[in-house]
């Protein structure tokens, strides 16, 4: 339902697709999550299940596969339908890596 125009409640819209699943707040917020393979050869793209309104939403990655990897995401071919994200080891050198990670991206619908 709507009140001069503005959504009220909390959690408009929830589903998923074959790129994720993503939940709208009535607020605007729209956080869309998944689980990807990232490749040390190359970068990995996540296009998002839904579209964000602009391409400022923050990127969040937790590995599956070990504590001693991170999750990088934000290249300059970022898009508000898709994003690059890249896995790497820590160490002295940080080296690229393959690993699973659990990804969510938050920003907004409207």
């Amino acid at each position: 339902s709507q009140s001069a125009g503005v959504p009220t409640g909390a959690v408009i819209e929830s589903g998923s697709n074959a790129n994720g699943e993503y939940t709208k707040f009535a607020d605007g917020t729209l956080i869309n999550y998944r689980e990807l393979s990232l490749y040390a050869s190359a970068d990995s793209t996540w296009t998002f299940p839904v579209a964000f309104i602009a391409n400022d939403y923050s990127l969040h990655g937790v590995c599956l596969d070990g504590i001693d990897r991170i999750i990088t995401g934000g290249a300059a071919v970022d898009t508000v339908t898709s994003c690059t994200i890249r896995g790497w080891i820590i160490a002295v050198t940080p080296s690229r890596t393959s690993v699973n990670a659990r990804l969510s991206a938050i920003g907004r619908w409207f």
